[in-house]
C-alpha cells in the first residue's frame, strides 16, 4: 500500500477501502473515485488514477480475491509477516 501511495499521492484512509469492482480499469490508466475522502463535506470530488506502475501493484492484490473485498488487509499483512519470520528462523522452534 505504501509503494502504490508513493505512484498515486493517495492518503491512506482513501486506500484502506479499496477494492477491485471501485476501479474503472477500462484502457492504460485506471481511475477510482473513493466515497469517503478529506474534503468530501465540501463537495469536492476526489478521483485517483493509476497507471502501469500501479496496475503491477494492484494487480497482485486483485489475483484470486473477490471483486468486493477491500484489497489491502492489516490481519494478511501480519500474516505474511510471521510466516516469512518463521521461515527466517535461524534457531529451532520451541
Amino acid at each position: 500500500m505504501i509503494d502504490l501511495q508513493a505512484l498515486t499521492g493517495a492518503r491512506l484512509g482513501e486506500l484502506v477501502g479499496l477494492r477491485a469492482c471501485d476501479l474503472k480499469t477500462g484502457g492504460d490508466v485506471w481511475e477510482y473515485r473513493p466515497e469517503r475522502h478529506k474534503t468530501a463535506h465540501r463537495g469536492v470530488e476526489r478521483r485517483m488514477h493509476f497507471g502501469r506502475r500501479a496496475h503491477a501493484i494492484l494487480l497482485g492484490f486483485i489475483a484470486g480475491r473477490a471483486l468486493d473485498v477491500p484489497l489491502f488487509s492489516a490481519a494478511e499483512a501480519d500474516c505474511d509477516r510471521r510466516a516469512r519470520a518463521t521461515a527466517a528462523r535461524r534457531t529451532p522452534a520451541s
